[in-house]
């Protein structure tokens, strides 16, 4: 066995460990080490265990993974907690790109914003002709509010024309990125936009792929995420219980069920499931709904369309009621000529004569004048 301090080891400049895996210790260069031990067995013999070094596998991403306690790890990040610390809503980099190079010194830890740039440059994309960031979209937003034409703004921004025409349009920049936002677009497409945001920053909005916006799940940030397409997926993370066994997950979008009409899908946390609308879920990341109360709608009357552009979300009731009404999706007992029915009504009841006489001229029932009067239908109204 090699011979140091605490059980074989001690933590130093040599040797450090970390509570992910228990039983193991982590050298400089990356190289892992499976304490010995001794254990009695249940008839009372002694069963040691020698210091092992733990076989490291290359994995198709080109990174090492090793085995803690029966699975399977990736080395770079067991590395990075031992020796780095645990620095929340970080990614671990490799100072010289080389994935399989453990060593303490070529780790560091990055922003995800940085992560995603990396990724992105990987698949050969570029940076923006001009770095569109959220700084110059206020300013082309804000001058042509004041009244500058177009190519008023391209010039003093030293952008085409285009370029703001698009972005006042929205058909880029149409939701607001966080500060520090960076346009990315691919290298044989000019037309094909990605933004790429710091994820720690607000709402977590990360990556606008050809259009589709993920933003984090509030309560199950950095799990999963929903699109502005209307899509939930899970994303791919390691996690390491209290007693050090890690578990992987590969991420991808999760399938959706039909419900009383309404797509929804699983979602687990905390050690268990839970079935969201994706129609709720959507209104929190994009219309600033809370996670229960308030009012959604779907502004095509189609349950299963939760593209963000089709969903409206209101706390009051009263504008409730107007939309619904506005975009058809309740039958009014009143016919088409809504507006002057209800207010022949409120102007019957305001002289003060009695609801059976109201209900008869108007051609509804008593108790429907009284839903009108209490603002339960056509919120609002009822107001003198």
């Amino acid at each position: 066995m090699l011979d140091n301090t605490s059980n074989g080891y001690s933590d130093n400049n040599t040797y450090r460990t970390t509570t992910k895996a228990k039983g193991y210790v982590f050298d400089r260069d990356g190289t892992v080490i499976r304490v010995g031990y001794e254990k009695k067995t249940k008839n009372g013999h002694i069963r040691r265990k020698s210091d092992m070094v733990v076989e490291q596998t290359l994995n198709k991403d080109g990174k090492l993974s090793v085995n803690i306690n029966g699975k399977s790890v990736l080395l770079h990040r067991l590395m990075a907690l031992a020796w780095l610390g645990n620095p929340r809503n970080r990614d671990v980099g490799f100072k010289d790109g080389n994935k399989s190079n453990c060593a303490v010194e070529n780790l560091e830890y990055i922003s995800r914003t940085r992560t995603n740039i990396k990724i992105y440059e990987e698949k050969g994309y570029i940076k923006g002709k001009n770095g569109l960031d959220t700084s110059k979209v206020d300013i082309i937003r804000a001058r042509a509010r004041g009244g500058y034409a177009n190519i008023e703004i391209a010039e003093y921004l030293n952008v085409s024309d285009a370029t703001v025409s698009r972005v006042l349009n929205k058909s880029r920049w149409g939701w607001h990125p966080d500060n520090g936002a960076i346009e990315y677009r691919p290298a044989n497409n000019e037309e094909d936009v990605i933004v790429i945001a710091d994820v720690n920053v607000n709402n977590n909005k990360n990556i606008w792929d050809d259009g589709e916006v993920w933003v984090d799940i509030d309560e199950h940030k950095g799990r999963y995420q929903v699109s502005s397409e209307g899509k939930v997926q899970s994303l791919p993370r390691i996690t390491i219980s209290v007693n050090g066994q890690a578990k992987e997950y590969k991420g991808g979008i999760l399938k959706q069920t039909i419900q009383n009409g309404e797509p929804k899908v699983s979602i687990h946390g905390k050690g268990k499931g839970v079935s969201r609308k994706v129609s709720r879920l959507v209104a929190q990341a994009f219309r600033g709904a809370d996670e229960k109360g308030g009012y959604i709608l779907h502004l095509d009357n189609d349950k299963t369309n939760n593209r963000a552009s089709n969903i409206w979300y209101s706390a009051d009731y009263d504008e409730y009621v107007v939309k619904k009404r506005e975009i058809g999706a309740i039958k009014s007992k009143l016919g088409d000529d809504v507006d002057e029915i209800v207010n022949k009504i409120l102007a019957m009841y305001n002289k003060g004569i009695p609801v059976v006489d109201i209900a008869e001229q108007c051609g509804v029932s008593a108790g429907y004048v009284y839903t009108i009067m209490s603002g339960k239908a056509f919120g609002g109204k009822n107001k003198k």
